[in-house]
């Protein structure tokens, strides 16, 4: 987990990194039993805080905990898992958290999502209002916050990845359009005769 330090701010991140370590144990007893006190007690599986990257704003924590129990249960140590490669458990694992996370009383994740080798990373709600109180927008296809909604269709336009350019259409198909409403019909104007000299 997060190592103890002192300060208001850290408090913080050992308290949103403590939910998302109950939240992967009880995912992960679900998914896999008897893996997860082994796996998250390591710094492979622990909840760790990432912060920024390079000046960008990106998800807040990550954890290979299920990357970490696939490999153990893969190796024959404890019991099996029932999937094909490690990112499809993972995904399985997320989803487990993300359903124990919203029905919760008091739910700590905005978005979540697995990485292509099954590594896991986590915005907290906390997070990502920081973050719009900057102004940023999500691109919930790759997990990185931009400046505004230019930046964030550039991006969409020029990513290597298809989930961006999905967020970036998605978004836009969110907003509200005006199917219903009555449209101007303009009238036609007919064309001026011409004048002989």
């Amino acid at each position: 987990m997060v190592s103890p330090k002192t300060g208001s701010k850290d408090a913080d991140v050992q308290v949103l990194a403590a939910a998302i370590h109950n939240l992967l144990v009880s995912a992960l007893n679900a998914e896999a039993p008897g893996h997860a006190d082994a796996v998250l007690r390591g710094y492979r599986g622990s909840v760790r805080h990432l912060g920024q990257r390079k000046g960008q704003a990106t998800a807040d924590f990550i954890s290979n905990a299920a990357l970490a129990v696939w490999k153990r249960a893969s190796a024959g140590i404890g019991s099996t898992v029932n999937y094909h490669d490690a990112f499809d458990f993972a995904l399985a694992v997320l989803g487990r958290v993300v359903g124990l996370d919203s029905s919760s009383d008091s739910p700590v994740l905005e978005h979540s999502w697995v990485e292509d080798l099954g590594a896991i990373h986590f915005i907290t709600a906390k997070h990502f209002m920081a973050q719009r109180s900057l102004g940023r927008v999500l691109c919930r296809g790759c997990g990185f916050f931009f400046s505004d909604g230019g930046a964030m269709r550039q991006h969409a336009q020029h990513a290597g990845d298809s989930r961006c350019l999905d967020a970036a259409a998605a978004e836009y198909y969110e907003k509200p359009c005006c199917d219903g409403a009555p449209t101007p019909v303009l009238a036609a104007v007919p064309p001026k005769p011409k004048l002989d000299p």
